[in-house]
């Protein structure tokens, strides 16, 4: 494949690493103004958010793993 680099007075695009870290800010944003994250965080004085999951899209496939719970899975 053929690259061709010309330069330019105007500013570029964020880089892919900025873009990405920027994506992730908004999803956080967003989590932390859920109405049951913030019923979280005033029952728990001080708790923070440290990390976020986002839930399993439909087309994910299934995990294999026997000990993966499933929906209807009632096992304790």
């Amino acid at each position: 494949a053929r690259w061709m680099v010309s330069v330019s007075g105007e500013p570029g695009a964020p880089s892919l690493a900025e873009q990405a870290r920027e994506g992730e800010a908004k999803l956080d944003q967003a989590a932390l103004g859920h109405p049951l994250v913030q019923a979280a965080l005033e029952a728990f004085p001080g708790a923070k958010m440290v990390a976020r999951r986002d839930a399993p899209s439909a087309a994910a496939p299934e995990s294999d793993d026997p000990d993966t719970p499933k929906e209807g899975d009632e096992r304790p």
